[in-house]
């Protein structure tokens, strides 16, 4: 939204569903917030990093760039910025700052509200030659319209399976008016690192979700699985998406990470134990106090260095010498 003689708040669109998708609150329509004051676009640290404000590659020659930009011919002040916004250029007006370039994310979007009219000063006080100005529009513009949805876009609950061989597949699809279309043909072709011709799934409408189609791909061998989905309504073809994700096996110990409480509970069974859930803690130490389970512990120790073992050659030895004495034989 661009700033005007009777736009932003001026224009009443701080009262209007708009306002919601700004990036910035409003003022008061009471006071008016347009004037025609000239004053100097200053790149804020944000804006240093941002490709909108990117007048060339290198950084400081960019700062430079904007620092030398001729003043803007007019402003608009905003009230207070949302939570989610970022300031990428502000104002220095009479030796005070506002926010004149503010961005932030807007559900599947993006929202802008740039509060000035008088950019046209860039282009008429800069050399002819100089690119700045149309640099800078066409980057907004460019940064409006990217993020705009695919009339048909395809995904999966995650980009890597490992021992899994189920894929599910979702499709969102929609018309030239971006209106959910419920009644389409969408299929998915189905290709993989092996040789062999791809093979073709027909994709089936969710119930109750008008314009989403679901697929489940069983993918058995390990690899890359590519999906292209195409989608069409009678001989029109609305659109096409592609899709990848990666397949191995042997990986669940590395990647599921959660509790597998039925292969608790069967180990539980199989070896006599007893599988306790988190609610269940407090009966632990009387089961483990009553286990009949023993607790064996094994030593090995060399034969000569045991005590009896020298006990035994004493006596053998003093059992000789009293054989000797008895027979007189010393």
């Amino acid at each position: 939204m661009l700033a005007g003689l009777r736009g932003l708040a001026d224009g009443g669109w701080g009262n209007s569903v708009v306002a919601d998708a700004l990036p910035a609150q409003l003022p008061d329509i009471d006071a008016a917030t347009f004037n025609r004051w000239p004053a100097k676009a200053i790149l804020t640290a944000e804006g240093e990093e941002s490709l909108l404000t990117r007048l060339d590659s290198d950084r400081d020659t960019n700062v430079l760039l904007w620092e030398e930009m001729p003043d803007i011919a007019d402003f608009q002040y905003l009230d207070e910025l949302k939570p989610g916004a970022v300031t990428l250029l502000e104002a220095d007006i009479q030796g005070t700052t506002h926010p004149l370039l503010v961005h932030q994310r807007f559900g599947l979007g993006n929202a802008y509200i740039l509060a000035t009219g008088g950019t046209w000063r860039w282009q008429m006080q800069l050399p002819s030659e100089d690119q700045r100005h149309e640099t800078f529009w066409r980057q907004m513009l460019h940064a409006l319209a990217s993020g705009a949805p695919r009339p048909v876009v395809v995904s999966a609950e995650r980009l890597f399976y490992g021992d899994e061989n189920e894929v599910t597949l979702r499709a969102e699809v929609k018309n030239r008016e971006f209106m959910p279309v419920a009644d389409a043909a969408v299929t998915v072709s189905v290709t993989t690192g092996v040789a062999g011709p791809a093979e073709v799934v027909e994709m089936q409408a969710l119930p109750g979700e008008p314009g989403f189609y679901e697929a489940t791909i069983q993918a058995d061998e390990t690899g890359m699985y590519r999906f292209e989905t195409e989608a069409s309504l009678g001989e029109d073809l609305l659109g096409a998406a592609r899709f990848a994700v990666r397949r191995a096996d042997g990986v669940a110990e590395h990647f599921q990470i959660q509790q597998n409480r039925p292969l608790l509970e069967n180990i539980a069974n199989l070896t006599g134990g007893q599988y306790f859930a988190l609610d269940d803690l407090a009966a632990l130490p009387e089961a483990i106090q009553f286990s009949d389970a023993g607790i064996l512990e094994t030593q090995i120790l060399d034969l000569w260095n045991m005590p009896i073992v020298f006990l035994l050659l004493i006596l053998l030895k003093a059992g000789e010498w009293l054989l000797r004495l008895f027979w007189g034989r010393l």
